[in-house]
């Protein structure tokens, strides 16, 4: 299903920009830097 993998590397580029953003907001939350791991391996597959 192209759709489906489409739109999961569209909501992952959300997250790889939204990640860093709430990192520097608040850097005492720095789990949020994990989200930006699976958008790598989704460009790099895809």
């Amino acid at each position: 299903m192209p759709g489906t993998i489409e739109r999961r590397i569209s909501e992952a580029g959300t997250l790889a920009i939204g990640a860093p953003i709430d990192f520097l907001d608040d850097p005492t939350q720095p789990r949020r830097m994990v989200l930006m791991v699976p958008t790598v391996i989704l460009r790099e597959t895809a």
